[in-house]
């Protein structure tokens, strides 16, 4: 193919720009033609490529910093949900029946936030716990025990004796949950 070979093309245009006829308009665009057209299709090529390429490193780029962007939530919201928990224990170790209270209903808390952020829907608590499947949730009925406490304290309030035996059982409770789902 003699268009590929350099000594050729140098010779044309060598040519063109020695002969004084050739340097018409007519006459150099019939003589510039083939290789323009040839550079065209080679930068329109290089052009396409160069905009697939882009568009993909862009899409990677976009998963990456998505990805980045959930462990940074994930790493905050263990934050946060590691210091509730710390909370919990810190009430849960008072010698005060009203910190154990608090420690059960703070950690119930904790267990709505928690199933809302697995997807459950529901106006309460006990609505979200209705709508798990049993196999989803391996410690639905520790929830479900921890909650019934929860909800004698907040309904009876002071008349509810609370021992400390039973509080710690109930905070136990919910630590197998969060075991369960690695909340804590």
């Amino acid at each position: 193919m003699p268009s590929l070979n350099p000594d050729f093309i140098f010779y044309h245009l060598y040519a063109v720009l020695s002969d004084p006829s050739l340097l018409s308009p007519v006459n150099l665009l019939r003589a510039i033609a083939p290789y323009s057209i040839g550079l065209s299709l080679i930068l329109a090529t290089l052009i396409t490529y160069s905009i697939i390429r882009i568009t993909q490193m862009r899409t990677e780029e976009r998963e990456i910093l998505r990805v980045h962007h959930e462990e940074v939530h994930r790493a905050r919201a263990g934050a946060v949900r590691n210091e509730k928990w710390q909370r919990v224990l810190a009430h849960i170790a008072s010698p005060n029946q009203s910190d154990w209270r608090l420690a059960i209903l703070e950690a119930d808390i904790m267990l709505e936030e928690m199933m809302s952020g697995l997807g459950y829907h529901g106006e309460t608590l006990a609505d979200k716990l209705k709508s798990v499947e049993k196999s989803d949730f391996l410690t639905i009925e520790s929830a479900w025990e921890a909650h019934r406490i929860r909800n004698e304290i907040a309904h009876a309030g002071g008349d509810f004796l609370l021992s400390e035996r039973e509080a710690k059982r109930a905070i136990d409770l919910y630590r197998q949950v969060f075991d369960e789902f690695r909340c804590i």
